[in-house]
């Protein structure tokens, strides 16, 4: 029992590392080709600029400067994006709230987490694998579906390992090679230890 709680615990604590979502900022060029896509939601940010009103004189038909005033101002030489890194698990949701120059106030991202269902498929596994491995007395049908399920189980988590971004962290990329060694162990065991031939 402890083999199949250890691999639980450290399957559920991956997926839930796989959760997580947040918002990332990227310059995307001083001048962007027009038509060329590039991710997330295009935007300038307001930096301090020194705003300056010019007059014609008449007399000298010269333009002559009258105020100047330190504002806060889109930025028109830089481009900005706003996308979402999110986990595997993650179904994010990016919103943003505007000044009326349209430049960022706030940005704030919300996630779902999907990770239950992966959960359930994965414990579902470990317990039919434990459950045969506990009751030798159990049917060929329980034994053959205890196989199955650790294959199942084998086959999710390499498929999560394989599909995690490249921007996922180390701690994150570890839990899942832990989670999918794991796994690789109770398919070992239940290929070599079958209640039938």
């Amino acid at each position: 029992m402890k083999t199949s709680l250890g691999l639980s615990v450290t399957l559920v604590m991956a997926l839930e590392l796989g959760c997580s979502a947040k918002p990332a900022i990227v310059r995307v060029s001083n001048a962007p080709e027009i038509g060329k896509p590039f991710d997330g939601v295009p935007m300038r940010i307001r930096t301090p600029q020194v705003a300056q009103i010019y007059q014609l004189n008449l007399e000298t038909d010269k333009y002559e400067l009258v105020a100047s005033s330190p504002q806060n101002i889109a930025d028109q030489e830089h481009l900005y994006a706003v996308d979402v890194v999110a986990g595997p698990f993650t179904s994010p949701s990016l919103h943003i709230a505007e000044y009326s120059d349209n430049t960022p106030k706030s940005i704030q991202v919300t996630s779902s987490n999907n990770s239950s269902g992966a959960i359930d498929a994965a414990t579902t596994g470990l317990t039919s694998l434990e459950t045969a491995r506990n009751t030798r007395t159990s049917s060929c049908q329980s034994s053959n579906s205890a196989v199955l399920s650790a294959d199942q189980a084998l086959a999710s988590a390499r498929a999560s390992y394989d599909g995690l971004s490249a921007t996922a962290s180390p701690q994150l990329r570890a839990a899942y090679l832990q989670v999918v060694t794991n796994a690789q162990a109770a398919a070992d065991y239940a290929h070599k230890n079958p209640l039938c031939d």
